[in-house]
């Protein structure tokens, strides 16, 4: 099994069938290194992680494939890894690195390892934030509870919205208005359609009036 799942890596194969029938693209494939460079370069570019979920899947194959060029040290290919990532998320680290290297990022002197440290870290900053918005939004809902009609007692009338109930009123209204006498302006529109009296033909008499 660990020969068969090395050579679906390298070579790319959907099942175990293509691999086991296919030794001979097996032997041209590393007889022609450039092919294979070309195949991890367009699976690289193509490789993206949509969802914060999908890292840990993201990152194995990235770094799999990233690994088997002999080019994997490149800042490109290191840059590439952290633009993968979700588009926001992908910014903030990038944010997070220049301000800790002073608005330059050194891609040759970081490795993968510490890349994925600082994304890891920076997920962990994003869950918090969103843990704290949601605690914060729940003290907000117990605090108004708690406190029920203590700011009106005291004289404190909490700030409203203008409301809209006027407003919608007087759309049901018209609406009614419409609805009700919708009928009759359609018979008037059909009688004004089978008879036009707009323009009337007089024919003159032919008799003279005595």
């Amino acid at each position: 099994m660990i020969v068969f799942t090395s050579l679906t890596m390298y070579i790319g194969c959907d099942t175990l069938h293509d691999v086991t029938s296919a030794p001979e693209r097996f032997r041209l494939r590393f007889q022609d290194p450039t092919t294979f460079q070309e195949k991890t370069y367009e699976i690289l570019m193509n490789l993206h992680c949509r969802k914060l979920t999908d890292f840990r899947w993201y990152k194995d194959n990235y770094l799999v494939k990233v690994f088997s060029r002999p080019d994997y040290k490149e800042a490109y290919w290191k840059e590439r890894f952290i633009v993968g990532l979700p588009k926001l998320f992908a910014e903030r680290v990038i944010q997070k690195l220049r301000k800790s290297f002073n608005n330059q990022i050194p891609y040759q002197n970081l490795t993968y390892g510490d890349i994925v440290n600082y994304i890891n870290k920076e997920g962990l900053a994003v869950c918090a934030d969103l843990r704290f918005k949601e605690k914060h939004k729940k003290d907000r809902i117990n605090s108004k509870n708690e406190l029920g009609n203590f700011c009106q007692d005291y004289g404190y009338h909490p700030l409203t919205r203008p409301s809209t109930s006027k407003s919608k009123n007087y759309k049901k209204k018209s609406l009614k208005y419409f609805r009700k006498n919708r009928k009759y302006n359609n018979l008037e529109k059909n009688y004004y359609k089978i008879k036009d009296y707009s323009k009337k033909y007089y024919k003159r008499s032919s008799k003279k009036s005595k």
